[in-house]
């Protein structure tokens, strides 16, 4: 790989290659500035990403072969390597991962960089890199876990649907489908705030769940939301006061949940709400494409062992029905605890 140069000052960072960042990498929508020292260069929202190695651990959507407008060079090449994944259907023609890297970089020799007239940087470490793959010593413990919590109930229709509020926007992308499909004619999406869906739902997770599916062509009047409940037994029993306030007393609902969610939200749903037919739906996705989603392979780690303690852990409490943990999920579960998966455990 050469070297980036900056437009503006002619300088070059072989290190850290100029760093020019795309916007939509971490969500932002304005021009991003050259982060190589003493340079004013703004780099337009259009230019695509040059990414150290490192940073191939970061999503990149479907970079795979982009060109950098300021380098004219391949940003993210889809070669085998350990370095990390991109998610890349344009690239590859499928929707699935890619393992991706970037080319190393080579030195320039002494004389070509003294007759450049140009100094090198030392590397430095970079210290704010979300991991984005799972490592293989863990990939198949995270997998028991996740399907252990997947109900695999077929959709059908019901009278109400529910959408449980948390961090995924992905209770209201199914919520979307479901009822286009015609499996409920209501919604109710329950939540407050967490402190996880603080940032990403200042609002609350009801209100920009509603929001969503509105934008999504659901009608208005077909959604009710709930704003007060923290938990998933506040969620239900909640829901169940406002439906009775509007004079629906349903005998079937839908649960729509993070897919990790849906056991216990089943058990929950069974113990407060007995009388009714309880099914569970989440957006269809591999536990990669999850992740991906989600931005953060030890957020959803953390979450998949927290909810499986709480299968246990609620029941014994009085808050859900008691649900069978085979032997291979009980193992699995502890060695994601031993492993330090543990801020999300009671």
């Amino acid at each position: 790989m050469s070297l980036r140069q900056c437009p503006t000052t002619d300088r070059v960072d072989p290190v850290d290659l100029g760093l020019w960042v795309a916007p939509g990498l971490r969500g932002r929508e304005s021009p991003c500035r050259c982060m190589l020292p003493g340079c004013d260069h703004i780099c337009p929202p259009a230019d695509p990403v040059a990414l150290p190695v490192v940073e191939a651990l970061l999503r990149v959507g479907n970079s795979g072969g982009r060109r950098c407008e300021v380098a004219g060079e391949v940003a993210v090449q889809l070669v085998p390597s350990d370095v990390g994944i991109i998610h890349d259907p344009q690239a590859t023609g499928r929707s699935g991962f890619q393992r991706a890297t970037v080319p190393a970089w080579t030195a320039p020799s002494p004389a070509s960089d003294r007759e450049r007239g140009r100094t090198l940087r030392p590397r430095r470490e970079r210290t704010d890199l979300i991991e984005m793959t799972f490592r293989e010593s863990l990939r198949a413990d995270v997998e028991t876990l996740w399907k252990y919590h997947d109900m695999r109930h077929e959709p059908r229709p019901c009278d109400v649907g529910i959408g449980l509020g948390s961090h995924d926007l992905g209770v209201a992308v199914v919520a979307v489908d479901l009822f286009h499909q015609g499996m409920f004619p209501l919604i109710v999406f329950t939540g407050a705030n967490a402190p996880t869906t603080l940032d990403r739902f200042p609002r609350g997770e009801a209100i920009h769940y509603r929001e969503y599916v509105i934008d999504h062509g659901v009608p208005a009047d077909a959604v009710l939301i709930e704003t007060e409940a923290t938990n998933t037994a506040e969620n239900l029993t909640l829901t169940r006061h406002l439906l009775a306030e509007h004079g629906v007393k349903p005998r079937s609902v839908l649960l729509m949940s993070r897919p990790y969610q849906q056991r216990r939200a089943f058990a929950t749903c069974k113990k407060v709400w007995p009388e009714v037919d309880v099914r569970c739906a989440s957006r269809p996705l591999s536990l990669d494409d999850y992740v991906v989603s989600i931005g953060d392979v030890k957020r959803v780690i953390d979450m998949l062992v927290g909810d499986t303690q709480r299968i246990e852990e609620y029941a014994r409490r009085g808050y859900a029905i008691p649900q069978e943990v085979p032997p291979s999920v009980r193992a699995a579960y502890d060695r994601l605890v031993e492993a330090g998966f543990t801020s999300r455990l009671l």
